[in-house]
């Protein structure tokens, strides 16, 4: 089997040479700073239009999954990615072309990130801190949609929002816009005691949690004036009332 390094150079030039006869695409190979990691990411770019025909592919999982479920058979992983590839390009068939869907265009949904743990991530991206807690609020470009299996989004970088030229508030009230727009808010109470707060896609919708009118309503819901916010992931917050 092939250690990880020699792994990655090989996929990124057997994906290249596969793709060459589809259209203006091109593969990059960059790193993706994420949410409390840094990984190796494969982007899917149209040269035409400079945005992204697909979402990222990460060579960790696909690395994973050469060790794991193929028992070391590299042609498989190639198959896998080609194969995810062709399903996105599928499922948008004006990518290769794409003339009428630009970054400018693209929805944008906010994320709630713990800033601790993310300092080298928000020195690259525009941000907002929450008041009072040790959380800030980043933006994402949503690449495409699927009721079946949620969305694809993609970091905004302080270089992406120059290219877009939007400032970080302007970044913020399309991402109002946006949520209200296409994510819901979802509420689940439980016997009075306990509401688990999200978006109708149960992805990343823990931003709700800070949303005053959805607080007066669960207020309203358990009949409590004060109530606890706990961050539970990037995805929902539980809200409890402050029972004295």
């Amino acid at each position: 089997k092939m250690k990880y390094e020699t792994f990655k150079e090989r996929l990124v030039s057997d994906l290249t040479k596969m793709l060459d006869n589809i259209g203006s695409l091109q593969l990059r190979l960059n790193k993706v700073t994420k949410v409390n990691q840094s990984l190796d990411g494969i982007s899917v770019i149209n040269e035409k239009s400079r945005t992204m025909a697909g979402p990222t592919l990460y060579v960790q999982d696909l690395y994973d999954y050469y060790t794991h479920a193929t028992n070391g058979n590299f042609d498989d992983v190639v198959d896998k990615a080609i194969a995810l590839i062709m399903r996105w390009l599928r499922s948008m068939p004006d990518c290769i072309e794409l003339t009428d869907v630009s970054l400018e265009t693209m929805p944008i949904i906010p994320q709630v990130i713990n800033m601790e743990k993310n300092k080298e991530l928000l020195d690259t991206v525009p941000h907002r801190m929450i008041d009072g807690l040790d959380l800030a609020i980043i933006y994402r470009f949503i690449v495409d949609i699927d009721n079946e299996n949620g969305f694809h989004s993609t970091i905004i970088t302080h270089e992406l929002a120059e290219e877009v030229d939007k400032s970080e508030e302007e970044l913020y009230e399309k991402a109002k816009l946006t949520v209200e727009e296409l994510f819901p808010c979802d509420i689940s109470c439980f016997e009075g005691q306990l509401c688990i707060v999200s978006n109708n896609h149960q992805k990343l919708g823990a931003m709700y949690a800070f949303d005053v009118n959805v607080l007066n309503s669960i207020a309203e819901m358990l009949d409590e004036e004060k109530l606890y916010i706990i961050p539970s992931s990037l995805h929902e917050c539980f809200v409890i009332p402050a029972i004295s």
